[in-house]
């Protein structure tokens, strides 16, 4: 969600049931996720995440992870 850039208190955002892109086609549905990487409050990249090769839910855990 776009939106969490702007939002200085959120770091992980997961949506469950999205579409799956690759080369800006739709390649499945599964949960993609985004992690906001910050310099304090300033928003300077994101790693972007899903589960399209494995087809398994995002644990609690991965979760804690990230």
């Amino acid at each position: 969600d776009i939106e969490a850039l702007s939002d200085n208190h959120t770091n992980l955002v997961i949506i469950d049931n999205a579409p799956l892109y690759t080369e800006g086609k739709v390649v499945g549905q599964g949960w993609n996720g985004m992690l906001i990487l910050r310099e304090g409050d300033k928003p300077v990249g994101w790693i972007a995440m899903d589960n399209y090769i494995h087809r398994s839910p995002i644990t609690n855990y991965q979760k804690q992870m990230l």
